[in-house]
C-alpha cells in the first residue's frame, strides 16, 4: 500500500488561510478554538472521512444554519416592555402605530429595524440604547464592551435626530455597502452619497432587539461586522458593531479606510 505523501507548504498555507476565512478576518475567537477543542473528535471523524461525493450545499444549510433576526411581531412588545423598565415614557398610542408600519424582514442582512429618540439629546439615547444592548448580550451568555464613551459622540451630517419622541420603523441595509477582505471606506461610501441620511443610533436598537445576530457576527458576508455611518466619534470615526476574545463589543473605527468583514450600514426602502 503506498505511503501518502506529506502535505506540503503551499497545502498547509491554504488549509490555515480556510481556517481564517471561516473565522472571519480576525481569524478564530478564544470562544471558537474552545468550541473546536471540546468537539475534537467530531474534526476527526470529518478528516479521515472521504468528503468527495458531500453535497457541499446542504451539509453547510445543516452545520450553519442562518442566524434569524427577531420577528417583528415582537417588536411591539419587547419595545414597550423596555420603556415601562426604564421610564423612556413612550405611549400605547406611539407603540401601536409603530406597528401598523412594521413588514416582514426582506433578508437575513435586510432587516426591519427601529428609528427610536426619546428626546433630550444624544448622549441620553447612546447611553439608554448601549445598556438595552448589553443586558440582552449578557441574558444570552455573552459579555458586552464599549470602547469609547457617550460624550465622544456627534450625529454625522445631515443624520442628525431632534425633537420629541419618535418611534417608527426603517428598512436597514447590511450587505450593500461590504467587502469581506478589504472592507468599504465609510468616508468614501459617505461621499459618493452627499444627500443621503445614514444610520446611527437605528443599529444599535435593532441589535438590541436581535441580540442572536449581534454575537453571531463573524465577518463574512453573512454575518458582516457593522459600521454605523450616521454617527461620528471624536473627529473622524465611527461606531463599529463587533466580536472580541471577550464578546461582543462596540468599538470605533477611522472612516477614511475600510475594515474587513464590515459593512457599512445604510437605508432602504421598507418595502424592498
Amino acid at each position: 500500500m503506498p505511503v501518502p505523501a506529506p502535505a506540503t507548504m503551499k497545502q498547509t498555507g491554504k488549509l490555515l488561510r480556510s481556517f481564517l476565512e471561516a473565522y472571519g478576518t480576525d481569524g478564530p475567537t478564544t470562544d471558537d478554538v474552545q468550541n473546536v477543542l471540546a468537539n475534537w473528535e467530531l474534526f476527526q471523524t470529518m478528516f479521515a472521512a472521504d468528503l468527495s461525493e458531500v453535497d457541499r450545499d446542504e451539509f453547510r444549510a445543516l452545520m450553519f444554519p442562518p442566524v434569524a433576526c427577531t420577528p417583528v411581531a415582537e417588536y411591539a412588545t419587547r419595545i414597550m416592555a423596555r420603556s415601562k423598565q426604564r421610564g423612556w415614557g413612550l405611549t400605547e398610542a406611539q407603540v401601536e402605530q409603530f406597528a401598523t408600519k412594521l413588514v416582514d424582514h426582506a433578508g437575513p442582512n435586510l432587516p426591519t429595524g427601529v428609528s427610536l429618540w426619546l428626546g433630550t439629546d444624544l448622549e441620553l439615547n447612546w447611553v439608554e440604547a448601549m445598556l438595552w444592548l448589553k443586558d440582552e448580550v449578557e441574558a444570552l451568555g455573552f459579555k458586552f464592551t464599549e470602547y469609547f464613551n457617550a460624550d465622544d459622540l456627534t450625529f454625522y451630517a445631515g443624520s442628525k435626530q431632534k425633537g420629541e419622541k419618535q418611534l417608527d420603523a426603517v428598512g436597514l441595509d447590511f450587505s450593500t455597502y461590504f467587502h469581506v477582505k478589504k472592507g468599504m471606506m465609510p468616508y468614501v461610501v459617505r461621499s459618493e452619497h452627499p444627500e443621503a441620511r445614514w444610520p446611527g443610533l437605528e443599529v444599535v436598537w435593532t441589535l438590541a432587539l436581535s441580540p442572536q445576530v449581534y454575537i453571531a457576527m463573524n465577518g463574512t458576508a453573512e454575518k458582516p461586522f457593522i459600521m454605523a455611518p450616521g454617527l461620528v466619534v471624536g473627529s473622524d470615526y465611527l461606531p463599529i458593531f463587533a466580536r472580541d476574545d471577550f464578546g461582543a463589543c462596540v468599538g470605533f473605527y477611522e472612516a477614511a479606510y475600510g475594515w474587513g468583514g464590515s459593512a457599512v450600514a445604510s437605508f432602504r426602502d421598507l418595502q424592498t
